[in-house]
């Protein structure tokens, strides 16, 4: 039986928590590096609290390939980003998640309570 906490309010995360959210049409998993700080913006319609981009850890693998134009001979470069659905270990990368109005499954409770 899997036990956690289902929420719309990324004020209650904490640094450690582990989370599993939307991105699209995939589901993704993270692992929540710092505590989410309130914006100065609310919205616009009902004034509801919003936060800044959290940084999380997530279990991603990047290949960068390059290529030449054949028009003008310039280089450019491509970064394609894959990610897995499995718990993210301190090797994977750290990016910036926008977690406002998302529905937040929350697996693993380590920041505040």
């Amino acid at each position: 039986m899997i036990t956690g906490i289902l929420t719309e309010d990324p004020g209650i995360l904490g640094p450690g928590d582990e989370i599993i959210t939307n991105a699209g049409s995939e589901l993704r998993y993270y692992i929540v590096e710092e505590k989410p700080r309130v914006s100065k913006k609310k919205t616009w319609y009902n004034g509801r609290t919003r936060y800044i981009a959290v940084k999380c850890r997530v279990a991603m693998t990047q290949k960068t390939t390059s290529h030449v134009n054949q028009w003008n001979g310039k280089t450019y470069t491509n970064t394609y980003k894959t990610y897995e659905f499995t718990a993210p270990n301190e090797n994977d990368p750290i990016v910036k998640v926008d977690l406002n109005f998302k529905q937040i499954y929350i697996t693993n409770r380590y920041g505040s309570e």
